[in-house]
């Protein structure tokens, strides 16, 4: 028999199937608290990213300061995805160490007490994939940036646009600009609307020196004789000054275009939910003018209104609008073959008529071929 000093005491033996198990809960509660210390340090960074957006602050500083921040966490793989979203898509490529320097002090002035109340808030971010939480962030950061940029003061946001301008585009391309500077030759003139949504060397993507482009109301074209009519009007008596007479703008860079800079493409490009449109449309017959110039230019489009209320006629006045938007394309690229130098140029196949459609609702962009014969299918992107 064993001697009682050699045998285990009971207790002991009990403790020894205890501590593995002691152990793995005291791991589990030190990793519980990691996570959760994790956790905390991501909802504060959303917390600190909320309050410090609606700050009244430049998007260079709001986008350098949430870098820094998102940076400093570290290890945590949703910082990580943050770090790689913003260093990618939403920081400028040189933000200067002093906005750089000075967002951060601010951002980390903020009261804890501005983080907790927006604390529910925060924590969605948290339950989402990182992915998701990233992309979401990023949505509202682009929101931000153009309600901040719209409380510029005007001379500040044309400073930072031609900064950011010369940045990303000019110093990039010193070959292109210098041949620029001895001239121009455009393949293409654009004739598009004035409004801010349709921006023809945005959404085509044009080159400087790749487009002349003119710009007006309804990207509408007047008929050569218009112009004319206007024009005799206007020196007769110039009290009866309209948009179309005296100063035949659009007729004069298209005369431009093709006799001086022998551009190779017209493109006419209407789009969806147009102010000039929607007021051609919902003229009334017989009434006292609202305005002094646009009823008159608008007049310009009167058989695309004539062709839209025959075929759409019991149809709301929003799809009557949608249509004519395409049909006043065809009126304008009808007017342009009226042009005694651009028939000729058509005819002699030095110059192509094109008609495009962009709405801005759907993202999508139709297009077609406009010849003395008529258009081609239309094609849509």
């Amino acid at each position: 028999m064993d001697s009682p000093d050699k045998q285990p005491h009971p207790r002991a033996r009990h403790t020894s199937t205890r501590v593995p198990h002691a152990v793995q809960r005291e791991e589990e509660q030190r990793r519980a608290k990691k996570r959760s210390k994790e956790q905390l340090r991501t909802e504060s960074l959303m917390l600190r990213r909320e309050a410090f957006v609606l700050r009244e602050t430049s998007y260079g500083q709001i986008a350098a300061a949430s870098l820094s921040w998102i940076q400093s966490l570290g290890r945590c793989s949703v910082a990580n995805i943050f770090t790689r979203e913003f260093s990618t898509a939403l920081v400028p490529r040189d933000p200067s160490p002093e906005i750089s320097m000075s967002s951060l002090q601010r951002a980390r002035a903020l009261p804890s007490s501005e983080f907790l109340q927006q604390k529910d808030r925060a924590s969605n971010y948290c339950v989402e994939k990182p992915q998701n939480a990233a992309a979401i962030l990023r949505k509202k950061i682009f929101c931000s940036q153009q309600v901040q940029q719209t409380r510029l003061a005007p001379a500040e946001r044309i400073k930072q646009g031609f900064q950011r301008f010369k940045q990303e585009t000019y110093n990039q391309k010193p070959e292109l600009f210098s041949q620029l500077a001895t001239g121009q030759h455009p393949k293409f003139m654009v004739i598009a609307c004035s409004d801010s949504r349709v921006c023809p060397t945005t959404i085509l993507r044009f080159q400087p020196g790749e487009a002349f482009v003119v710009r007006n109301i309804a990207n509408m074209v007047p008929p050569p004789e218009q112009v004319s009519t206007g024009l005799e009007t206007f020196l007769s008596s110039p009290k009866t000054l309209s948009s179309q007479a005296g100063y035949p703008g659009t007729s004069a860079a298209l005369e431009y275009a093709v006799t001086a800079l022998k551009v190779e493409n017209i493109l006419v490009i209407g789009h969806s939910r147009c102010g000039g449109i929607k007021a051609l449309m919902t003229q009334k017959e017989n009434t006292n003018k609202w305005s002094s110039f646009i009823e008159d230019w608008v007049e310009i489009g009167r058989p695309a209104r004539a062709v839209t209320l025959a075929a759409a006629a019991q149809q709301q006045v929003e799809h009557q609008c949608t249509k004519c938007e395409k049909e006043s394309v065809n009126v304008s690229l009808a007017n342009l073959l009226a042009f005694p130098f651009i028939k000729e140029a058509v005819s002699s196949g030095t110059l192509a008529l094109h008609g495009g459609y962009y709405n801005f609702v759907e993202g999508s962009f139709e297009y077609w071929w406009y010849g003395i014969d008529g258009k081609s299918q239309v094609s849509k992107f």
